[in-house]
């Protein structure tokens, strides 16, 4: 719960008391991981991002559980602001972040698992440079992605499920791989 709570209070900003529990809760249920979201740093991002929803919809400088609520949760907050910045990419954008979608998974005996690629890579995938970068950007603004030490990633598997629309694409991609 202080991983919530404590940088919301260096911030000045008050969190409802029963909003941590809330979203670990439902953290747990999406991930299937027990214990304190501490020791999973791979949560971490997930809640980063759904405090991140919460703090641009809120009503004054607290963060609440109604407010948890009206953001839809965590699945519901990534879908949405996957959506959002989806339709926010030029059409030609689309087909790059589809492109880069597809390479930062590995689909492999009917399992999709995250799959980290250096940056550089995902650059010389394609034609145009400058719009890889700036859809690489994009799907990190969106907080969909990580970059880091010159690595990319989606940041948990939840969002391969979380956005309809990846999961769709996922779904394309699988029933049209050869057996």
């Amino acid at each position: 719960e202080e991983v919530i709570a404590a940088p919301a209070r260096v911030s000045g900003i008050r969190v409802d008391k029963g909003l941590a529990p809330t979203i670990l809760s439902d953290l747990r249920g999406l991930t299937g991981r027990r214990g304190p979201v501490e020791d999973r740093a791979g949560q971490l991002p997930l809640v980063a991002h759904v405090l991140s929803v919460m703090w641009a919809t809120r009503a004054g400088a607290t963060l609440t559980v109604s407010g948890y609520h009206a953001a839809g949760g965590v699945s519901s907050a990534i879908a949405e602001s996957a959506e959002a910045m989806w339709l926010a990419l030029t059409p030609a954008h689309r087909v790059t972040a589809q492109r880069l979608l597809l390479s930062l998974i590995h689909i492999s005996d009917g399992v999709t698992a995250r799959r980290p690629r250096r940056f550089a890579d995902l650059v010389a995938l394609g034609d145009d440079r400058a719009g890889t970068v700036a859809v690489i950007e994009a799907l990190s603004e969106s907080r969909l992605v990580t970059v880091s030490d010159q690595q990319v990633q989606i940041i948990h598997d939840v969002v391969l499920s979380a956005w309809p629309r990846l999961s769709e694409l996922i779904e394309r991609t699988r029933d049209s791989a050869p057996v």
